[in-house]
């Protein structure tokens, strides 16, 4: 208990800098600027297809497949994931353990937004186990890297127990998330995840499944 309340206390803390820091930009995107986006992307991938075309190094292919993937997902989910599987297939090739782990969730990601949850899940506790393992060796630049792909994956995990309508585990997942994000003080990662708990707390104990 003791400890959601300080999680709590250093929520409305972290809300309360980056209200004062974002007020301004809140609403600014207009109607106008929707079609101009739509021109970008366009162009963006042409300009990703055109390099992957004469890229020779196969991490290189993967970073490109994975921005074309994030790229086109406004306009097509379907070749987005056509994109992040081909980006996963050459990973595992060529045994890439960060390939893997942003390909896994990708694809994971955007299986969840066609609504493919038990796939969806599947791909992020691949994604997670990648990183959730204790590594000794690390730095701590490469430890507090891995820390964040974990609390990604768990933020990810909990959207989709959300859409399952499985509040509990949600919970469990953001709040997971949350300790993570708190002790890294990435506070714009953790405002966000801590709205969505605090959107679920009312529902805790009614599991919908």
């Amino acid at each position: 208990m003791k400890e959601t309340i300080q999680t709590f206390i250093f929520s409305f803390f972290c809300l309360s800098v980056l209200l004062a820091q974002n007020l301004k930009t809140c609403g600014e995107q207009s109607a106008a600027n929707q079609g101009t986006k739509h021109t970008e992307v366009l162009s963006k991938t042409d300009s990703l297809l055109n390099i992957l075309k004469t890229t020779e190094y196969d991490t290189s292919k993967i970073k490109v497949l994975l921005e074309l993937s994030g790229t086109i997902s406004g306009t097509s989910l379907e070749k987005a994931l056509i994109y992040a599987q081909r980006g996963l297939q050459l990973a595992e090739k060529i045994k890439n353990k960060t390939g893997i782990y942003s390909c896994y969730m990708s694809i994971g990601n955007i299986l969840a937004a066609q609504g493919n949850n038990q796939k969806a899940m599947e791909c992020l506790t691949k994604a997670l186990k990648i990183y959730e393992a204790p590594d000794n060796s690390q730095n701590k630049a490469a430890w507090k890297d891995n820390r964040k792909k974990i609390a990604f994956c768990y933020s990810s995990i909990g959207t989709v127990y959300w859409q399952q309508g499985n509040f509990d585990s949600a919970i469990e997942s953001f709040f997971k998330s949350l300790k993570i994000y708190e002790k890294l003080w990435l506070l714009s990662k953790y405002w966000l995840i801590f709205i969505y708990t605090v959107i679920l707390l009312p529902y805790q104990g009614q599991v919908h499944m």
